[in-house]
């Protein structure tokens, strides 16, 4: 009895370890994602916000925004390519071009095979299997082609997306798991499990995407108000779209063929320049510099590097997450001029100074001035000791980078605080009220 018992455990060992190597170890902690259409040669670079964990649950998914194309929205493709980047779905059947998913990483071998499964419309805990792909290699990094039209189906409907369909304004969703398995499994439909590692091993350990498909054209666009001049830089105030939808933001520039000249009105010389970028991470954003300061929808852009007494015709626009662009913004004129020169004409010398030219900010504070602290004797005093003074620190202070900055954080602060003031109140009585509280219970 007693070799009996050994022989049933070496049998239960040596199942486990034989299918410990037989399941595949799939991963993709930094997701690369591209479509083509009708040539690999030619892609789009798939937005991604990348999950945590390794995308290895469905609440903590990849988020992958992959843009469909229309002959309505192929002006609104600002990556500047052709169309063919952008896959098309004629119909239940019919599609053309695809989804490359190239950052796929098998740690260990053993499988045959990495297949591509949709989530179960009707039941979450299934996934239907719609793609298979063959492996060359045992591990490494591999590439896998998805037709575009193999995400449509009983588990996503895809008929708003379709070309015959007069509209371009659909997002549909689903949820995509990606794993590798020794099983050869139909790729047409065949429903599998996690849990299933007996007849499917290396299910249980693969990658989960959150998709969504898009012909949608953003209904927000980017409202100009108004430019300042600055020192070799304009600074645009805008409103009109949360930040939250955006990918990047990009300013269109029409420079003037003269300086001192007359502002264009053509689009030759044009200069564009994407200026803000959100990161491929969920959460988190990335700024080219630190020229834009944003709250809610509204925000300041500083368009830097241009030449002084020359022109720019500026508008903006922004790209969303699906790679469509917003129309651009109205077209306003502005030159940049010398900072001394700028000193001689705002008046505002420490502010001006410290942030290199005009702007919302130093606007906002000479209204102030004009509109308030002119009204009173103590304010007009304050006005006359301030431009005996501060004319002979302008200097220092454009000399000084780290007093530039510190006049910039400093007087944006109290902007924001004087522009918003009843929300500052209310944020100052919650604090009280939260040290008050917190006395009463140590007491």
């Amino acid at each position: 009895m007693q070799n009996l018992f050994k022989v049933l455990f070496l049998f239960v060992f040596i199942s486990f370890f034989c299918e410990s190597l037989l399941a595949q170890s799939l991963s993709d902690s930094s997701p690369t994602i591209k479509t083509y259409k009708t040539s690999s040669a030619s892609t789009h670079s798939v937005y991604v916000e990348s999950g945590s964990s390794g995308a290895t649950s469905v609440s903590n998914a990849h988020s992958v925004y992959i843009p469909i194309s229309k002959s309505e929205n192929e002006g609104y493709h600002i990556s500047h390519q052709t169309n063919n980047t952008i896959p098309e779905i004629a119909d239940a059947t019919t599609g053309s071009g695809s989804v490359v998913f190239s950052s796929l990483s098998l740690t260990s071998s053993g499988s045959d095979y990495i297949y591509l499964a949709i989530q179960d419309e009707s039941d979450s805990s299934t996934w239907n299997v719609v793609y298979k792909s063959s492996l060359q290699t045992s591990t490494g990094t591999k590439e896998i082609e998805v037709p575009i039209i193999n995400f449509c189906g009983e588990d996503l409907d895809c008929s708003n997306l379709y070309t015959s369909v007069a509209t371009t304004a659909t997002t549909d969703s689903t949820t995509f798991y990606i794993f590798a398995s020794s099983a050869d499994i139909d790729p047409n439909g065949t429903p599998v499990t996690t849990s299933d590692t007996g007849s499917y091993p290396g299910v249980d350990s693969g990658v989960y995407y959150k998709v969504y498909l898009s012909d949608k054209i953003s209904s927000s666009n980017v409202k100009l108000n108004s430019l300042s001049k600055g020192d070799e830089q304009i600074i645009a105030n805008f409103t009109g779209f949360s930040l939250s939808n955006v990918r990047s933001l990009y300013y269109y520039a029409i420079k003037a063929a003269s300086p001192d000249g007359v502002c264009p009105q053509d689009e030759d010389s044009v200069i564009t320049y994407k200026y803000w970028e959100r990161a491929t991470t969920t959460g988190s954003q990335t700024f080219v510099n630190d020229s834009l300061d944003y709250t809610g929808t509204s925000g300041i852009l500083t368009i830097d590097n241009l030449e002084n007494n020359y022109c720019y015709s500026v508008r903006l626009y922004y790209r969303d997450k699906f790679g469509f662009a917003s129309l651009l913004s109205k077209r306003i004129n502005q030159t940049p001029e010398n900072i001394e020169t700028l000193l001689e004409t705002q008046q505002c010398y420490l502010l001006t100074a410290g942030f290199n030219g005009d702007h919302p900010v130093v606007r906002f504070f000479r209204d102030f001035r004009d509109t308030i602290l002119m009204k009173y004797w103590l304010g007009r005093t304050f006005i006359n000791f301030y431009y005996e003074t501060a004319p002979q620190y302008t200097g220092y202070i454009l000399k000084t980078p780290w007093l530039q900055m510190m006049i910039r954080s400093i007087s944006t602060s109290l902007y924001y605080t004087l522009r918003f003031w009843q929300a500052s109140l209310f944020f100052l009585f919650l604090m009280v009220l939260g040290y008050t509280l917190r006395r009463i219970r140590l007491i």
